[in-house]
Formats: structure tokens, sequence, C-alpha cells
């Protein structure tokens, strides 16, 4: 028997696999505060099985009355000084809704808006460093925490339907810098990842200045089989972190021409040192990721994007009441409605003016309701992405269509 497996979100008859309700999720403000599986029963795979490709331009994409996808990106940009409006214009054509920043080079912290987009941005003197975030103006009130550790980490932390998600922003020091710098950048990065609890999502994306190499050899879980050059010392690192916390490098999971996976050039030299990061435990939440390499906002590093699969925020059953059926008012049962309206005892001018508007509201509905008929009785469910936003996706009459 031949067992054929298609990635996730490239095969043309996609569906996402039923998703279970996870437990309620805390979020706290400065916090202190294992086991994943993954089987080939029950239609889910193993993560030996899994590896992707192109596929058909489009397959499974875009939302679905489960959930939307996510575009998150991350870009180092040399600097934020005379790009943040050019920056702004591409993440929105591109239809990011939240993109990691590295080497921001301003100084402080800032909170501001630039065209729909809340950028969050730290830095230490304004020469060197800086990280930060570019957020859609709808995902905005979704962000219930920032947390700033240096100018190389910083942290957004949102709730975005009934998902709670963690995004790192980070840019690891070059091969040039001291050992002890290096060293104080992963301990650091390994105190933030510990402290996000195991129900949230996790989204790293940075640059991280190391060459994971094409090969998986030596880390089959962590590193997906398709990337761009050879490996070297700070790319062990940093598949040595991934694997520590139980993290895939989601850029080696989808194969590509080189030009989608390479994010630097410079001098004639090509090579691949921005990542995303997630947990192993969320590998069927990952639809795409690659990089656009035509964007002019920065001359060396390109814009690295992927789109995850988040789930929608599941509203109570509702029950909606039987209404009159206005639009059945044509023809004859106009005629009709008229004449049961006007029939009847005639009022005096002298009448009291609220008991008149009374008895001729009810005698408009009692005549409505006898001669256009009412809508039965029924119950639908409602999700929902965004606070308020209702969607009606259940009712008896799709219940009759699909013979259920």
């Amino acid at each position: 028997m031949t067992l054929k497996v298609f990635p996730t979100g490239h095969h043309l008859n996609y569906k996402p696999h039923r998703l279970e309700k996870d437990q309620g999720t805390t979020i706290t403000t400065i916090g202190t505060n294992n086991t994943t599986s993954l089987a080939c029963c029950n239609g889910r795979l193993r993560y030996d099985t899994l590896r992707s490709c192109p596929g058909r331009r489009g397959a499974g994409r875009g939302n679905n009355r489960l959930g939307e996808i996510l575009r998150l990106g991350s870009w180092n940009i040399g600097s934020l000084t005379g790009r943040v409006l050019e920056l702004v214009d591409t993440l929105r054509r591109r239809k990011f809704k939240v993109a990691c920043l590295q080497e921001t080079r301003w100084k402080g912290t800032k909170g501001a808006e630039y065209n729909g987009y809340k950028l969050w941005h730290l830095g230490s003197n304004g020469v060197k460093n800086g990280v930060g975030f570019l957020v859609r103006k709808e995902l905005q009130d979704q962000v219930v925490e920032v947390r700033r550790y240096n100018d190389r980490i910083m942290m957004l932390r949102m709730v975005i339907g009934e998902e709670a998600i963690a995004v790192v922003s980070a840019y690891a020091p070059h091969v040039g810098l001291r050992e002890t710098e290096r060293r104080e950048f992963w301990e650091c990065m390994d105190e933030a990842v510990r402290n996000i609890p195991r129900d949230e999502k996790v989204c790293i994306g940075g640059d991280f200045n190391g060459h994971i190499g094409k090969e998986e050899d030596g880390f089959p879980m962590t590193h997906g089989g398709f990337d761009f050059g050879s490996r070297n010392e700070s790319g062990v690192t940093l598949l040595e972190f991934a694997v520590a916390h139980d993290l895939c490098i989601i850029n080696s999971f989808f194969k590509k021409r080189d030009s989608h996976l390479i994010t630097f050039s410079s001098g004639g030299r090509d090579t691949q040192i921005d990542y995303l990061m997630m947990r192993r435990s969320d590998r069927g939440r990952w639809w795409d990721c690659k990089v656009f390499p035509g964007e002019t906002v920065v001359s060396q590093h390109k814009l690295l994007a992927m789109e995850i699969f988040m789930r929608k925020r599941l509203v109570d059953k509702k029950k909606k009441k039987p209404q009159i059926k206005w639009g059945a008012l044509k023809g004859e049962k106009i005629m009709l409605f008229s004449k049961k309206v006007l029939e009847g005892r005639h009022t005096s001018i002298y009448e009291d003016a609220n008991r008149l508007w009374d008895e001729m509201a009810e005698k408009v509905t009692r005549a409505a309701k006898e001669t256009l008929g009412m809508t039965t009785e029924s119950f639908y469910m409602t999700m929902s992405c965004d606070p308020g936003h209702v969607t009606p996706t259940w009712t008896d009459a799709t219940s009759g269509n699909l013979g259920v």
C-alpha cells in the first residue's frame, strides 16, 4: 500500500482537522512563573512523515468558519529612521498582521501609531541593536502585555479569538562580538521562553546571525530538511536552543526556491540568518513560510513571512425568536393587510395619544401575523475572531439542506 502524505495547507481538498477546546488561559503581567506527541493514527501525522512542498497556489488558504490565517513576519530593517512609513506601507500591502523588527536603532521605549499600525520598540543608545513590533490596528486591543527584556529581546503577548500567543522578537549577537555577550543573549532567550505557559502558542522571529544548513543532520525533529547554505557554530547553537524548548525552525519545513529562502544579501554573498520558530506541538498550524525578495525598503535583509492558523472564539448557542414575514407583503396581501388594519372601531381625536398609539401598534402587529405569517423558532451558533463580531454559522435551514 502506498501512503501519500500531503503537507498542511497544500492539498487541494485540505480541511483543518477538528480542534479540541483548550483549557482557559490566564495572562499575567510579569511571570516567573512536557511532553508533546505526534501520532500517525486518526489522521494525524508523525514528525518524521511531514515534508512540505510549494503545492498548489492558494490551496487551503483563506479564512473559514473554524478560524483565520494570521500572517506574521520578521525583518531586520537596519534602522527605523526615515523608513517607518515605507515599512508600514509594505506590511499593509503584504497583509501582515504582526511583524517582528530587529536593529531598529532608536533610543528608549516608545509606542506610536503609523497609518493603521501600532509600533512598540526598545533601544539602548540609539546607535546599535534595538528590537520592536508593528501590529495592525484591529489587533491592538488584543495585546495584553509588552515585555521588554533588553535591546535584543522583546515579547508581545496577545489573545486572538480563544487562543493566547506570545511573539518574541530577537536579535542575536554576530560572531565577532565577545563570547560573554553571546552567552548573555541565549540565557535571556532561555528565560523568556521558559516563562511562557505551555498552553500558550509561541512564535519567535529574529535575526540569529547563524546558519543551520540545508541538511537536518542530528536535528530531525527541529530541522525540516529544506534550507540554504552550510551549518556553522552559531547555527548549531540555535538548533540546540530549539531542541531544548521543543521548537521547530519553520523556514526549513517548506521546500522553496533559493530566492524564497535567502534572507540576507551583501557583496554578492547570499545567506540565511533570519528564522521563525514555533513549538513542535503546533506544527499543524503552519500554512506557509517564505521570503519576499522584491521589497526594497531594506537593501540587505529580506522580509520573512509565515502564515499560521488561529482558531476563532466560540460563542454560546443563541435562540432566534420568531419574526413577522414582512417580505411577504406584496400583491394581494397588501390589500388584505390594509383591510384588517382599518377595520374595527373609529377613534376620536380627543382620546389619549399614547393609548391610540398602543392600540394601533397592536392592531398592525395582529394583522401582520394573520396575513403574512411568522418564521419558525431556531437556534444558531456564532463564532468570532474579533470582539463584537457575530457570524451565524448554523441554522435549521442549513441542517435541512445538509440532510442532518
